[in-house]
């Protein structure tokens, strides 16, 4: 009988999807539940699980959970399977795991388990593996009695690869969230490096700061931010074309990694990311990437590499190996396995 594993998770980017596909490689039977954070999208959706949920009227978002949950258990009961991956689990209530005993059940956290206090990790016992996406995390769930692995994210190869393009032409390129203090970082850098091509994706246009529209339209910001975000197969273009791809961490990744690192590597891309414990030992001291310890940090390092196609080209090849021959979710999978020994 083959095995069979149900995986559920958040709609973010296909990550549920490249975890599956690393179990059909291994011969599993698989089943993807992917939900929404609050509520699916639409604007009535929009007025009723985000306006009225920050208001304290709860009835929106408790009914789509619930919905959610009664989903999770009729398809746990139709598929039987071996096991579960739950990833992130802020949506999963308790009640859903203890409804799906016979099966074993595993947390993988992309995120930092601490960042959702009043959900995932209430129930984090409820789960026969934990796997932490932030290495202190695990250090932490140790000293409340509750045993975890360190498993960060890896890359998915079917969506980031190297493409042969001899023709990067973009100076810097940054794709992600824009938070207050990144944007203060790149409109410096801006200023800093008016001659190159600066790219940066995300939403840069909030209606709580009205100067952001006049930066956008009428000073010109457009040519920098694209106010938009970008799906997988178009970023990996982007990295392909980029002579630079610059990496920041939130503020949760104090011994870990996002995604990103893994992402840009595997593109053979020449990254610039801010530094860390688990970055320092395991990227920069291997001459894989290149770290930076603040802004004018950042500054000199972009100087520094910018116009040297020879010395990006040599370490992002490094770090292009690397990422290959360990950092794949095939082989974040394997581990898991080892570890569940399913």
């Amino acid at each position: 009988m083959s095995k069979k594993v149900l995986i559920i998770g958040p709609d973010y980017f296909g990550y549920n999807e490249s975890v599956e596909n690393s179990f059909i490689e291994l011969g599993w039977e698989t089943k993807v539940i992917n939900y929404y954070e609050l509520c699916p999208p639409g604007f009535v959706n929009f007025i009723q699980c985000r306006v009225l949920n920050k208001m304290g009227i709860k009835h929106f978002v408790n009914k789509y959970l619930q919905k959610l949950n009664n989903e999770i258990i009729n398809e746990f009961k139709t598929f039987n399977p071996t096991m579960v991956v739950v990833v992130k689990g802020n949506n999963v209530f308790p009640e859903t795991l203890k409804a799906m005993e016979s099966a074993k059940k595993v947390l993988w956290m992309m995120d930092s388990i601490y960042r959702y206090p009043e959900s995932t990790l209430r129930h984090v016992r409820e789960y026969d593996e934990r796997f932490m996406f932030e290495e202190n995390d695990v250090i932490k769930l140790k000293e409340e009695g509750v045993d975890a692995h360190f498993l960060p994210m890896g890359v998915d190869t079917s969506n980031y690869y190297h493409i042969n393009n001899s023709d990067r032409d973009i100076d810097l390129l940054f794709v992600g969230k824009l938070y207050d203090k990144r944007i203060d970082l790149f409109t410096k850098m801006i200023k800093r490096f008016p001659s190159l091509n600066i790219q940066i994706y995300g939403n840069y246009t909030d209606w709580k700061k009205p100067g952001r529209y006049i930066n956008y339209y009428l000073k010109g910001y457009n040519k920098y931010f694209k106010n938009q975000y970008v799906k997988p197969d178009v970023l990996n273009k982007l990295y392909s074309k980029s002579r630079i791809a610059l990496n920041i961490h939130h503020a949760q990744s104090q011994n870990g990694c996002n995604p990103r690192v893994f992402e840009i590597l595997a593109t053979k891309t020449f990254q610039i990311v801010d530094i860390n414990k688990y970055i320092q030992e395991h990227f920069i001291n291997n001459n894989y990437l290149v770290g930076f310890a603040d802004d004018e940090d950042l500054f000199r390092k972009i100087e520094d590499y910018i116009d040297r196609p020879a010395d990006r080209e040599r370490i992002s090849e490094r770090g292009y190996s690397y990422v290959l021959s360990e950092h794949t979710f095939l082989h974040r999978i394997k581990t898991m396995l080892e570890i569940v020994r399913l």
